[in-house]
């Protein structure tokens, strides 16, 4: 997975932010590729937030208009408790 500013309304921190990410073998394995190849063109990869509830809902920017802090959160979340993920 790369992380880039090529697409409209993306944005890296820094220039160490451009990085290519290695995909562990449980996401390749539960269907990552297809999950992603299924999203649609220029939309986010993650488009909505899993809540506390377990219901999905849309994501919202935090004060300096960023999406990322809240999602990481969740989404390490999901690694650890939903696929077994803690390395």
């Amino acid at each position: 997975m790369k992380i880039t500013d090529e697409g409209e309304g993306q944005k890296v921190k820094n220039a160490a932010s451009f990085r290519t990410i290695p995909l562990h073998a449980a996401l390749i394995d539960a269907g990552f590729h297809t999950f992603a190849a299924g999203r649609p063109e220029g939309a986010f990869l993650f488009q909505e937030a899993e809540r506390w509830g377990g219901k999905p809902g849309p994501m919202h920017a935090d004060a300096r208009g960023r999406l990322t802090e809240s999602f990481g959160k969740r989404f390490a979340r999901l690694l650890r408790e939903k696929l077994n993920i803690t390395d």
